[in-house]
């Protein structure tokens, strides 16, 4: 992934904006997932057996719909694929659906062009 230019002052303002909207909020953080290494001691069911935990403590099925869920795996995988200093700060702004994180974005790359423009 690479860096693009630090994110503007006027970033704070569109953030906040957008997630007055909020709707799920998970304790658990679901990029932990790339935490989770197989331990010989525990065997591959063992594993498995964590994966669940974690995956039920972060998705919460008991309390989420299918959409709902579908929407928190969409939005860790869309995350991950951007720029990491566009993934950190959509993540610090707090985008708990895709759609945030969607708007977020738009308006990063809006930001960053206003921003080239101004500088020419």
């Amino acid at each position: 992934r690479t860096r693009t230019s630090p994110t503007p002052v006027s970033h704070v303002n569109s953030c906040l904006k957008i997630l007055e909207e909020k709707t799920i909020l998970s304790e658990v953080q679901p990029w932990n997932f790339r935490s989770f290494q197989y331990k010989e001691d525990e065997g591959p069911r063992g594993l498995c057996s964590r994966l669940h935990s974690f995956c039920s403590q972060w998705l919460r099925p008991e309390k989420h719909t299918k959409a709902q869920i579908l929407d928190l795996v969409l939005l860790e995988q869309f995350l991950a694929l951007l720029p990491l200093q566009m993934e950190s700060w959509v993540r610090e702004c707090g985008a708990e659906t895709s759609s945030q994180a969607v708007a977020l974005v738009e308006g990063f790359l809006l930001s960053q062009a206003e921003e080239e423009k101004e500088q020419v």
